[in-house]
């Protein structure tokens, strides 16, 4: 076999191992809004902090860090990403919803009907929505 033929095999194996690898990602990616933040301290510090009325909203505990945290920019916020789960760090239980706590790469924004995919992942902090009861 020549050098081409060789190539030409190396060339295809790694097109269908890289189509491999995209396809076992596809089944572990997640879209939605998240509460996203920094660090591991900054969303564990989201969970520790009281929730709304309803027991799902998260918007006092996400203002209280960012203010706790003193930046110029918030360190946590809601944004609709396509991601992948990495690592569970907790969970929280309402009257309503199951959340989970996890480290993910962010993939891609979601903006409104659009998606732009980032050039690499980026990694973050979560709270993502396991199960909701409905009201």
């Amino acid at each position: 076999m020549n050098i081409i033929g060789i190539l030409g095999i190396t060339v295809f194996a790694t097109v269908v191992l890289s189509v491999l690898k995209l396809n076992a990602q596809e089944n572990q990616l997640r879209a939605g809004e998240v509460i996203l933040c920094n660090t591991e301290e900054q969303i564990l510090r989201i969970s520790e902090l009281p929730r709304g009325a309803d027991g799902a909203l998260f918007d006092t505990a996400v203002q209280a860090v960012n203010e706790e945290y003193g930046s110029a920019h918030a360190v946590c916020g809601l944004l609709p990403v396509i991601f992948m789960e990495q690592e569970i760090l907790g969970s929280i239980t309402t009257e309503r919803a199951q959340f989970s706590i996890v480290r993910i790469e962010i993939l891609a924004l979601i903006e409104g009907d659009r998606k732009v995919w980032l050039r690499q992942p980026y990694l973050q902090y979560a709270i993502t929505l396991i199960d909701a009861t409905p009201a």
